[in-house]
């Protein structure tokens, strides 16, 4: 498993590119399998916790860069209790076209993981404990990666 986004506390919106160097494409891979691991919600918190992961699609890590949704998982109210929640990218599926700009719908993906990620995340004054994990589904068994 790949940590991408460790899980801890956070409190409003905010995006952090895969902390452990997390580069991994489907060239390994028939499919990755995103995991949002939502541990603690605020008690009575109303707001609802949206987290989704992007690839990066052109540029470096700046600015500049563009960034497009793959995975955008079910929103989460604070006080929500602890969960798991699942998402799978495969690489071999087709992919209807769509914008750069378009909004990905919530609880849906996008089968396009290219190998550089990041995670954003938001939500308006609430807080919680959560964190991103990935695998990766590997195609030739005889090799580890």
């Amino acid at each position: 498993m790949f940590k991408i986004l460790s899980n801890e506390l956070r409190t409003g919106t905010g995006a952090l590119i895969n902390e452990d160097s997390f580069e991994h494409s489907l060239e390994h891979y028939n499919a990755m399998v995103f995991m949002l691991d939502f541990t603690l919600g605020t008690t009575s918190n109303p707001d609802a916790l949206d987290v989704r992961v992007q690839t990066l699609v052109e540029g470096t890590t700046d600015a500049n860069s563009t960034w497009i949704d793959i995975v955008r998982f079910a929103a989460h109210a604070g006080d929500d209790s602890a969960l798991q929640s699942y998402q799978k990218v495969v690489g071999h599926l087709a992919q209807a076209g769509f914008l750069s700009s378009a909004t990905l719908g919530a609880n849906a993906v996008r089968h396009l993981p290219l190998g550089k990620y990041r995670v954003r995340w938001s939500g308006a004054a609430g807080s919680w404990t959560f964190g991103v994990f990935a695998m990766g589904i590997i195609k030739d068994t005889s090799r580890a990666y």
